[in-house]
């Protein structure tokens, strides 16, 4: 998503949302984002059911079966990424879809809990082998507009958050026989994935080199690097040089040099900051209403659901933003989402109640603000990087990290206060502000690299040109051409 000068109208066309929605790669990976959400968010529905299948004393009992997929996704995020920095990453796309058509099929035919906790550790398997293959190609066919792209296919990752489980509760209720609905609801899912990893094996991949062709100024143009911090330093021929980076063979940058710790590093943890802020308040928000309002299920479950609503509906009109500049998304996210945490926090640290519109406001801007995070800030890390599969895996550890972690530990904090509903919305703050200290903290070490390879292209300019002064300076003069002096080129 790096950010490349706009000249004239194909440029300015490209630019477009109309531009990003007629491109057909946009809506594999769009399809793509959903089947993940379609993945997570069929877990909780399918609980009951899958418990009596396999025997176990209460639903319940299945929690290492939830746990286990997540931190799968964790632990094989690092190996997906050096697979993608080696092979086509539309045959890891496709061969992730098909394990998890695999183990998503075989789960109607589970009968013992060790048999649900291996499919498990295989789906979660297929996490980084979908969403960082997207990823990275997204980045390699929208250029410029990476960001707004990332926002509209994570959108769908929250369409199917809201629309799995009301699908599977119609799709059971319309079945005659009892537990049709479930076997119905695998199968279905399965095909779909069959059908997806068809489509990714035959369509072709996105070069990660510029053909020369495109429009965002690789052909002849100027990269801007820091340009969101007022450091605008035009590279010619498309080119950073920051400090650690180096040139390969073919005059691009050598991505195994580009990414030094203090910008990496900190980006990373800002994925599991701000991953953990929304995932903690979207898995509390229905227990802690029900607890300190005194909501009804249905009430709350209604509840969260304006939540993931709100989140969904910013992502796909984040996508639908004409220029958009990640950093300034970033940005208007965090204040938006402290502004509304804080402010429930300070609702629920009283003795009186959030008044119903309060309550329902505040969460809608909460699942709005935090929306654009995740997607955002990938975009913001292809400003100071190159994005290759390894450090796309890399915050696909640090979404799980954090995915898994925040809510812990606000559940701890939770349980030691005597269930003080504050502590959720305080713990969910506290992960978004320190996330955006992570994130200045990268921005101010970005910058301080930019500037430092500049003064060192001007100095190596400079240097460039002193020789050549001097090497014309003792070049003898040819027969009628003056010299510098005053002489008039006498001798």
């Amino acid at each position: 998503c790096m950010r490349y000068s706009e000249e004239g109208n194909v440029a300015m066309a490209s630019s477009s949302p109309a531009h990003m929605l007629s491109n057909p790669y946009l809506y594999l990976y769009t399809f793509g984002s959903f089947s993940n959400g379609l993945f997570i968010s069929l877990r909780g529905p399918i609980i009951p059911e899958l418990a009596t299948r396999v025997g176990a004393s209460s639903p319940a009992s299945l929690g290492t079966y939830l746990g286990i997929g997540g931190v799968s996704g964790g632990v094989f995020a690092i190996p997906t990424g050096l697979l993608l920095d080696r092979v086509d990453p539309h045959a890891v796309f496709a061969a992730g879809c098909v394990l998890r058509a695999l183990s998503v099929g075989a789960m109607p035919l589970c009968i013992a809990i060790w048999q649900v906790n291996a499919l498990a550790v295989a789906q979660g398997a297929t996490l980084p082998m979908i969403g960082a293959s997207i990823r990275v190609c997204l980045v390699r066919v929208f250029h410029e507009r990476c960001a707004a792209a990332l926002n509209f296919t994570m959108g769908a990752f929250g369409l199917a958050s809201i629309v799995a489980p009301l699908a599977f509760a119609a799709l059971d209720a319309a079945m005659p026989v009892h537990g049709a609905g479930f076997d119905a609801t695998f199968a279905a899912c399965a095909a779909s994935y069959v059908a997806l990893a068809l489509v990714a094996s035959v369509a072709k991949t996105p070069d990660a080199a510029d053909d020369g062709n495109d429009d965002d100024g690789r052909n002849g143009g100027s990269r801007i690097v820091g340009d969101e911090l007022g450091d605008e330093i035009p590279i010619p021929g498309g080119t950073s040089l920051r400090d650690g980076a180096s040139l390969d063979a073919e005059g691009r940058v050598d991505a195994s040099k580009a990414a030094p710790l203090t910008v990496l590093v900190p980006m990373v943890a800002y994925m599991a900051l701000n991953v953990a802020g929304w995932v903690t308040f979207g898995s509390w928000i229905f227990t802690v209403a029900r607890a300190r309002e005194g909501l009804s299920v249905s009430t709350a479950a209604a509840l969260t659901s304006t939540f993931w609503a709100c989140f969904t509906a910013t992502r796909f009109a984040l996508g639908l933003v004409r220029d958009l500049r990640p950093l300034t998304a970033l940005v208007w996210s965090h204040v938006a989402a402290l502004s509304a945490l804080a402010t429930l926090a300070t609702y629920w640290s009283g003795p009186g109640s959030a008044s119903g519109w309060a309550l329902w406001t505040l969460t809608g801007i909460v699942g709005a603000g935090t929306a654009g995070l995740f997607p955002n800030g990938i975009a913001q890390g292809s400003r100071m990087f190159p994005l290759t599969g390894l450090r796309q895996a890399l915050f696909e550890l640090g979404a799980a990290t954090g995915a898994g972690v925040g809510p812990f530990l606000a559940a701890r904090w939770y349980a030691e206060s005597g269930e003080e509903a504050w502590t959720v919305a305080a713990s969910c703050a506290g992960f978004l502000a320190a996330g955006a200290v992570t994130l200045g903290s990268a921005l101010v070490a970005d910058g301080a690299r930019a500037r430092t390879s500049a003064r060192r292209v001007a100095s190596g300019n400079e240097g460039m040109s002193s020789e050549a002064t001097a090497a014309e300076m003792r070049r003898p003069l040819l027969d009628g051409e003056v010299g510098d002096g005053d002489d008039g080129g006498f001798p």
